[in-house]
């Protein structure tokens, strides 16, 4: 043994990034790889889109399992908390969650599908209709446009063209309700099997839990699995607490939409509070799209006024909504500004559809703290560190630069030296 110290694996990463070579090559890599990418891009989509649909159940179950643990907890913590085995009183805390989960879905489709279904039945039947209905609204547009000499003809044989083209599309392609139909029953039957997964996630929530853990603290530090374990906590309260709030959020807002429609006796009540509050989750924009879809259903219906009364009341509700309701529902909110919840909604709602569309808010809250608190952080670490090694190095440089004139002084000049040996020689 030569007594040298091992160096460790951080040391010797450390030194490889240090080397010119490294950065070459990953940037070759990353070449190579780019192309790749981009030369099978459809493959690869194509590819991934496959192994989703392939692992939906698992990714339902999954979803389900995580959306009912804070009822199950519930039920064990509190309604079940007299029961000595523990086992036994998880076991029937997740019976009595998913018995609750059944009945609160049977009893909205119960409520909910057969008024529906009678307003989407008289919305197909009234379908021809809707164009008579249209063509007289744009003469009434058309008569006042003309007493003010205003041209609208174009406008409105674009209109009455898209329209009348919308109405053959639809009938031409009935035959695509099989198809569609197809697809409907693939994911009942998706939704099925994840309903039992989730029961099964649920009752060895703690095994998985367990090995989970047992995996991360293999894997990492205690100081990351501490920080690891504080971030997935902070992450978990984040996703429980929007999921919650945004339906209880939507849930107000269909019911006082449905009140206000009952009290001014318009249509179609159960299907269009139900579709003002479904795109009530969606943020930013959601709500817009469900007050315009809902007026154009009262317009093409024949109820003019009662679209404008619609409009007016949805901008009043969305109003106490955004500065009443959400404010005293979420607190300071999630720190997210406006702009980057629309750039999250349309990039989340590109990749992974309406889920994405419903979960961009947490997701950009959660990205917004791994950019703050962690690479930000780093980063200002990192530039720390390089300005305290700068100085280190110039407060070296300016003692060396010192000694230098230090010596300089204390040594005697070379013409005295000279001279003094020149007269020891003569003498």
């Amino acid at each position: 043994m030569n007594g040298t110290k091992k160096k460790s694996r951080r040391e010797k990463f450390r030194e490889a990034l240090n080397r010119p070579w490294l950065y070459y090559t990953v940037a070759a890599c990353s070449a190579v790889l780019l192309y790749v990418l981009l030369s099978h891009f459809s493959g690869i989509v194509s590819g991934l889109r496959n192994i989703y649909n392939l692992f939906m159940p698992v990714i339902i179950g999954l979803i389900l399992s995580y959306i009912l643990n804070p009822l199950v907890n519930v039920f064990k913590d509190h309604v079940l908390k007299k029961m000595k085995k523990e086992k036994l009183k998880h076991t029937f805390a997740v019976l009595l969650a998913v018995l609750t989960f059944v009945v609160s879905v049977a009893g909205l489709l119960i409520l909910l599908v057969p008024s529906v279904i009678e307003s989407v039945k008289n919305m197909y039947q009234n379908f021809s209709s809707y164009r008579g209905n249209l063509e007289r609204y744009l003469n009434n547009v058309a008569n006042v446009m003309a007493r003010m000499r205003i041209d609208t003809s174009r406008f409105s044989n674009s209109i009455e063209g898209w329209f009348g083209k919308f109405g053959d599309m639809v009938m031409n392609n009935m035959d695509k309700v099989l198809s569609t139909s197809v697809s409907v029953g693939n994911g009942f039957i998706n939704f099925l099997i994840g309903f039992v997964l989730m029961i099964y996630f649920l009752l060895g929530r703690e095994s998985l839990l367990a090995g989970l853990q047992r995996f991360r603290r293999a894997i990492l530090t205690k100081e990351q699995y501490e920080s690891h374990t504080a971030f997935f906590s902070r992450c978990h309260r984040i996703f429980i607490r929007f999921i919650g709030l945004n339906f209880v959020d939507g849930v107000i807002i269909g019911v006082a939409n449905a009140i206000f429609m009952l009290i001014m006796r318009m249509p179609l009540v159960p299907f269009i509070s139900m579709v003002v509050g479904v795109t009530n989750l969606i943020p930013t924009f959601g709500p817009i799209v469900g007050a315009i879809l809902s007026a154009l259903l009262l317009l093409l219906n024949g109820h003019p006024y009662m679209a404008l009364i619609f409009i007016a009341f949805s901008i009043v509700l969305q109003t106490i909504d955004s500065y009443v309701i959400k404010p005293k529902m979420y607190g300071d909110g999630f720190g997210i500004q406006g702009i980057w919840i629309l750039i999250a909604i349309l990039i989340f709602g590109k990749m992974f559809g309406m889920a994405g569309m419903l979960l961009a808010v947490p997701l950009a809250a959660i990205i917004s703290i791994v950019y703050q608190e962690y690479v930000l952080k780093r980063v200002e670490e990192r530039h720390k560190r390089k300005a305290e090694k700068a100085a280190e190095e110039a407060v070296e440089e300016a003692k060396a630069a010192a000694e230098d004139l230090t010596e300089a002084a204390e040594a005697p000049p070379e013409s005295s030296v000279s001279e003094d040996f020149e007269k020891e020689k003569w003498l």
